[in-house]
């Protein structure tokens, strides 16, 4: 049972990171999630804009390290994320976006705690100018 529990959750953190990419439209990965059971810690954010996340943003070079080892699986397929057949990165303002970009997404600030709506075009602009985003 725990070797089934395992496979699991390195299912769910592989999916986890590739829907980050597809998601916040191929400008950031979230990857190397580290933790205990089902609570996730010290995550590693790789950002196209290398002036953000740190020293640990590895940027492109960290994204495509990502996707040379990962390989689509059945949550992937689930939640309908870009397919990678391995060849090259999925591409970055992913299509998705138009779909996305008129949506309302709850956002929490890291500062306060405060729950928060705003557009999904609105928070992924915000993203590209600023490393975390606080209460308006």
């Amino acid at each position: 049972m725990a070797g089934l529990k395992m496979q699991l959750m390195i299912k769910l953190q592989q999916a986890f990171s590739h829907f980050t990419y597809d998601h916040l439209l191929g400008i950031l990965l979230v990857c190397d999630l580290q933790g205990v059971e089902w609570i996730y810690t010290d995550p590693q954010i790789h950002a196209v804009d290398m002036t953000k996340y740190r020293q640990g943003n590895l940027s492109l070079a960290g994204i495509m390290s990502f996707f040379a080892s990962h390989t689509c699986n059945s949550i992937c397929n689930a939640m309908r994320l870009t397919p990678y057949d391995g060849t090259a990165l999925p591409p970055i303002g992913n299509i998705a976006f138009k779909a996305l970009a008129d949506k309302t997404m709850t956002c929490s600030c890291p500062l306060c705690g405060a729950i928060y709506t705003m557009l999904h075009s609105g928070f992924a602009a915000e993203l590209l100018k600023y490393p975390e985003l606080y209460c308006p």
